[in-house]
C-alpha cells in the first residue's frame, strides 16, 4: 500500500489541531486526533473541506467531469453536440469523455461503439467549444459499423 496519499496514515508524536494534544493518533490529512474527530465532526469536516480544496489547487485538479456512453442507435453525433454545447456554456474546459459501450448483461442485441462513431462524436464535442475532449476505453471499440 502506498503510504504517502493514505489518509488512515497517522504521524508520530504531533499535536492536534484543535485540541493541541500531542499523540501518535494524528491524522496526516487532517491534523486531527481521533477524539476531537468523533467529538467534533463539524469542525473535522471543515478541516477536511479546507484539505480537499488545497489539494485540488495543489495538482490543478477539476471540479467536475463530464462524460456520455456512447450506445449504439441511442446517441449520435448530433446528440454528443448538443451536450458538449450546453457543457461548453458552462465552461469550455470542463473535461469530457466519451466512453465506448460494449453490451454486457443488457443490451446484448446492440453492437460495440465503432471507432468511426467515437470519432464523429468527439469531432462534434469539439465543434460544440470543448478544448478538452478524450475517447475512453478505446480498447471496446469496434469496425463493425
Amino acid at each position: 500500500m502506498n503510504t504517502k496519499h493514505d489518509i488512515r496514515r497517522c504521524l508520530p508524536d504531533q499535536a492536534c489541531s484543535v485540541c493541541g494534544r500531542r499523540s501518535s493518533l494524528i491524522s496526516a490529512a487532517l491534523g486531527l486526533c481521533r477524539d476531537c474527530i468523533r467529538a467534533s465532526s463539524d469542525k473535522a469536516i471543515g478541516i477536511a473541506s479546507a484539505r480537499h480544496g488545497e489539494a485540488r489547487k495543489a495538482f490543478d485538479l477539476p471540479l467536475v467531469i463530464a462524460s456520455t456512453l456512447l450506445v449504439p442507435g441511442y446517441v449520435d453525433a448530433r446528440e454528443v453536440g448538443l451536450i458538449a454545447g450546453f457543457i461548453a456554456s458552462l465552461n469550455p474546459n470542463i473535461p469530457y469523455a466519451l466512453l465506448a459501450f460494449a453490451p454486457q448483461f443488457y443490451m446484448q442485441d446492440l453492437p460495440r461503439t465503432s471507432v468511426g462513431h467515437a470519432e464523429a462524436a468527439e469531432e462534434a464535442a469539439r465543434a460544440a467549444g470543448l478544448t478538452n475532449v478524450r475517447i475512453g476505453n478505446r480498447h471496446l471499440l469496434s469496425r463493425d459499423y
